[in-house]
């Protein structure tokens, strides 16, 4: 599994920036990271993953949008559906399909979430 993640990853930094104005050696301790998730247990590799990803969005200085439970933002977050939901009021946040991210105070990538209804 982390081998598709690191393939994955490496095509999507293909497409959205030009790998060359980034040190490789900022990227190694990365590699490390992932070689030890490789080597975990099942249970503990959720934990190596988190771990991998919070290195990755410092390492390209990246700040990730996770907006769960909060109230929905069409500005700042794509809706990819309603649902009902008795726990929360009308326009709040879900579920977060796809964590949204932003650079310099710039949004890179909306988070894609479920909103109640």
């Amino acid at each position: 599994m982390p081998y598709a993640l690191l393939a994955k990853l490496s095509q999507n930094l293909e497409e959205t920036m030009d790998i060359r104005d980034l040190d490789i050696r900022d990227f190694l301790p990365i590699l490390d990271q992932l070689e030890m998730a490789r080597r975990m247990t099942p249970e503990d590799c959720s934990k190596g993953l988190a771990m991998i990803a919070q290195s990755l969005e410092k390492t390209l200085g990246l700040t990730s949008v996770f907006p769960l439970f909060e109230p929905f933002d069409p500005r700042t977050m794509e809706a990819i559906g309603r649902q009902q939901c008795e726990d929360l009021p009308a326009n709040f946040v879900l579920l977060v399909s796809q964590t949204g991210y932003q650079k310099n105070g710039q949004i890179i990538r909306y988070p894609k979430v479920l909103v109640s209804c």
